[in-house]
């Protein structure tokens, strides 16, 4: 179910508990991303520069049982983010308060979301979305486990509300 999420829809945001397969899934779905496109940034976030690396790892661990035919060439293999001969990046970005400057963005995934503090990512959010939904074609993936009242709580309420049959 949530790699048919990614794969229909342009932008998802998604709650659920631990461990249930989201990271990884959408790990899979960026390599996939990369794999099958040219000319594409992705921007990974999270909460802590320890969960991007996490996901950087899973993504290179996946990229390594790739058959060979189907692996892009790498161009740097680098903890903070990957290039390949596609040029195609996949570059991490941890707590932080300014959204990418100068980085144009075509599939932005934020992970654990509502646990990234309110003066990290709203200014982060504020900076990022308009550069990110400016690019044709541009893919928007949250996931978290929920954390109170916050802008994640408020994105996934709207969200939500705008689903068919709930207007």
């Amino acid at each position: 179910e949530i790699m048919e999420m990614l794969k229909n829809n342009q932008k998802s945001i998604l709650m659920a508990s631990r461990q249930v397969g989201k990271t990884i899934s959408v790990s899979i779905f960026i390599l996939h991303y990369i794999t099958f496109n040219n000319n594409k940034n992705v921007m990974i976030a999270a909460d802590q520069w320890k969960t991007v690396y996490e996901i950087l790892d899973k993504i290179k661990d996946i990229y390594a049982e790739l058959p060979y035919f189907l692996q892009p060439g790498i161009m740097t293999w680098q903890q903070k983010g990957l290039s390949f001969d596609t040029d195609c990046r996949i570059l991490g970005q941890g707590r932080s308060k300014s959204g990418p400057i100068g980085f144009s963005i075509d599939l932005l995934y934020i992970d654990e979301f509502a646990k990234i503090p309110k003066n990290f990512i709203t200014p982060f959010w504020v900076g990022t979305y308009p550069t990110v939904s400016s690019i044709q074609n541009h893919k928007i993936f949250i996931t978290s486990t929920p954390e109170g009242h916050n802008l994640f709580y408020d994105l996934f309420n709207k969200a939500e509300e705008n689903l068919p049959g709930n207007k």
